[in-house]
C-alpha cells in the first residue's frame, strides 16, 4: 500500500490580497492537463523583513512545512535539483516567489499562490461569513488564510505548494490596480432624455 504524501496545515502571515478568486473557480493552473478543474485562487503578498510575532512565526512555520513537504515527496529539499529515471533534471519549485524576480511586481515582497477545488469559508476578524456582495474582497485588502502544504509532481513540474483552506479578513487596505473614478473623469452634465443621434 502506497504511503500518503506528508501533509502539514498552518496560518498564513497577514498580508495583502492579489488576485481573488474565491467566490467563483476561475483559475486555472499552468500547463493543465485534460480534465482538470477550474479552482477558487488567491495569491497573498508580505515583506518578510516587517513580519512581527505570531505573522513573524506563521511565516516561519510554512518555510519548515515546505521543507519537510519536499524532502518527504522529493527527498530533497524544495530548490533542490532531483534527476528522473531518464536522465531530466528538475529543480524543486519553491512556492514562496520573489517580487525581485516574480511576473508579479519589482520589489521586496513575496508572493504565495494558493488554490482549491473546494469554496473557501471568506470571514471577517468576528469569524463571521463575507458575502460577496459587501465588497469587503477586493486585491489589496489585508487578509490572511489557512492552508494545507505538501508536495507535487504535475506534468513534469515538480514542487511544494500550499493548499489554499479558508481565508479571514482583517483589515482595509490600499486598492491594488485601481481604476480611475468616473466622477474624477467626468464633468457634471445636465442629462436631456430628449436627445437623439
Amino acid at each position: 500500500m502506497a504511503t500518503k504524501p506528508l501533509r502539514i496545515d498552518g496560518i498564513s502571515p497577514v498580508g495583502k490580497l492579489s488576485f481573488p478568486q474565491l467566490y467563483v473557480a476561475d483559475y486555472m493552473s499552468q500547463n493543465p492537463k485534460p480534465g482538470d478543474e477550474k479552482k477558487y485562487a488567491m495569491t497573498l503578498a508580505f515583506n518578510p523583513e516587517k513580519l512581527e510575532g505570531e505573522d513573524k512565526e506563521n511565516f516561519a512555520a510554512m518555510i519548515d512545512a515546505a521543507n519537510k513537504c519536499s524532502i518527504d515527496f522529493h527527498k530533497v529539499p524544495y530548490k533542490e535539483r532531483i534527476v528522473d529515471e531518464d536522465g531530466t533534471e528538475h529543480v524543486i519549485r519553491s512556492p514562496f516567489l520573489l517580487g525581485k524576480t516574480s511576473k508579479y511586481q519589482d520589489n521586496d515582497d513575496i508572493f504565495i499562490r494558493m488554490s482549491t477545488k473546494k469554496k473557501p469559508q471568506i470571514v471577517d476578524g468576528n469569524n463571521d461569513p463575507i458575502s460577496e456582495e459587501s465588497e469587503l474582497i477586493y486585491s489589496g485588502c489585508l487578509v490572511r488564510a489557512s492552508w494545507t502544504c505538501t508536495g507535487y509532481n504535475h506534468t513534469g513540474n515538480h514542487g511544494v505548494s500550499f493548499w489554499l483552506c479558508n481565508v479571514q479578513r482583517v483589515g482595509a487596505g490600499e486598492r491594488l490596480n485601481a481604476g480611475p473614478k468616473a466622477e474624477d473623469q467626468f464633468s457634471k452634465r445636465e442629462t436631456d432624455n430628449d436627445v437623439s443621434f
